[in-house]
């Protein structure tokens, strides 16, 4: 079950993203570097989960450190596929459009 405060995390998470993805669209030279993106979107998120998941709220979830890394490494290579085929399908039509909202199960992961 959602408490507020991770309803409040993925708001937060789905507008950063949101963000990220406008400015990745409307700028050719960010277009060209997915990994920085991906590098910004998962540093990003590092920080939000640590404000609203702080390390006694992860304990009372039964989440160890270790599994907060793979967490993140996973954040990343995942960020990184999702602005590499944004920018590879860009003047694809409607398989851009699905690849764009594919990135809702980023926010959900």
């Amino acid at each position: 079950m959602l408490t507020s405060v991770a309803i409040f995390y993925l708001v937060i998470k789905g507008a950063f993203l949101a963000a990220l993805v406008k400015a990745f669209t409307s700028s050719d030279s960010l277009m060209e570097k997915p990994i920085m993106m991906a590098v910004i979107y998962t540093l990003g998120i590092a920080g939000l989960s640590y404000v609203y998941l702080n390390p006694s709220m992860l304990r009372e979830m039964g989440i160890s450190w270790e599994d907060r890394r793979i967490w993140l490494g996973t954040t990343f290579l995942l960020a990184a596929l999702y602005f590499w085929l944004l920018a590879k399908f860009e003047n694809a039509g409607a398989l851009w459009w699905a690849i764009l909202m594919l990135g809702l199960g980023l926010v959900i992961y």
